[in-house]
């Protein structure tokens, strides 16, 4: 492709790029596109008027983000991108709970931010394909396959976590936590099974057995999808 960029990795853990050192104290090199489609994807779109903040509660900072250089049209070719906006909604659905439907607003998320690839002006892709699935309670994965005009494909798989798991405590005394219809959960060797949440909020589960065992305890999810673990 003819251009080399310092290469970003892309922690999914951290939900964060950074640079890195090669093992002859360069920066490492990107020769290819999956830098550009981490900077396409991981920074923060300015969201539409239409758009629903991740945070609802009436103190919540409502900062609809984006970069400040979207306000000066680009210009390519002699044409000038009226609109052009650099990144991804994706930050719009971290809190979302994992669903098809979220699933769908990921993927479309994405072909907004590669739909400069593809431009005629731009001339970089034929195509580019997006398939995303759920990895675990938390984590949304992505295959990106981008067609260039001489037929090969440029594969590129990241990942990103959404809301971090929340995480159960064995306490004594025990807050105990309790299925829908009122009974209390237990592992196999009868250790009560309790929540500690930010803020306190009362936790609803799904209804179970009274008696979990230990691979029970490990999948037992908050209604959002959060995991759950004991100590």
């Amino acid at each position: 492709m003819g251009l080399t960029d310092a290469a970003l990795i892309w922690d999914a853990e951290a939900g964060a790029a950074d640079l890195a050192l090669g093992p002859d104290g360069d920066l490492v090199a990107d020769d290819g596109l999956r830098t550009a489609v981490i900077v396409s994807l991981f920074s923060d779109r300015r969201a539409r008027p239409d758009d629903t903040m991740p945070d609802q509660r009436p103190d919540a900072d409502q900062d609809r983000r984006g970069w400040w250089g979207d306000a000066l049209p680009p210009t390519i070719g002699g044409r000038v991108f009226i609109g052009d906006r650099i990144g991804s909604r994706l930050w719009l659905l971290q809190r979302e709970k994992i669903t098809p439907e979220t699933l769908a607003r990921h993927r479309d998320a994405i072909r907004e931010a590669l739909a400069w690839m593809t431009d005629a002006a731009v001339g970089l892709a034929r195509s580019v394909d997006v398939q995303v699935e759920r990895q675990g309670l938390n984590r949304v994965a992505a295959r990106i396959t981008i067609t260039l005009h001489d037929g090969s494909t440029v594969p590129i798989d990241l990942a990103a976590a959404t809301a971090p798991p929340a995480r159960a405590m064995v306490v004594s005394p025990p807050v105990a936590l309790a299925t829908e219809d009122g009974r209390i959960l237990t592992t196999e060797d009868g250790r009560v099974l309790a929540v500690a949440i930010e803020g306190g909020a009362p936790l609803a589960a799904a209804t179970v057995r009274p008696a979990l065992t230990a691979e029970d305890a490990r999948r037992l999810a908050a209604e959002d999808g959060r995991l759950l673990t004991t100590e």
